[in-house]
């Protein structure tokens, strides 16, 4: 039993259910560490953007890992 690469899997598919846009802001920054700003320019967007589609694809990430349904689309 494997419970690093279990943890993985499951964070593999909370992300499979994130929208692309927030998801690969998410990818970038906390699974390849790119700084702020390289995940601004890689992406083409404002620093701001990053920031906001981090806040909102980490939120979701979090809701499909801990089974917490999404109210009215709110983050």
């Amino acid at each position: 039993f494997d419970g690093a690469a279990t943890a993985r899997q499951e964070v593999a598919r909370g992300l499979a259910g994130v929208p692309a846009v927030f998801r690969e802001a998410v990818v970038l920054r906390d699974v390849h560490e790119l700084s702020y700003d390289d995940v601004a320019r890689t992406l083409g967007v404002p620093v701001g953007t990053v920031m906001s589609r981090l806040h909102r694809g980490r939120a979701l990430l979090r809701r499909a890992l801990l089974g917490t349904p999404q109210a009215g689309g709110e983050s």
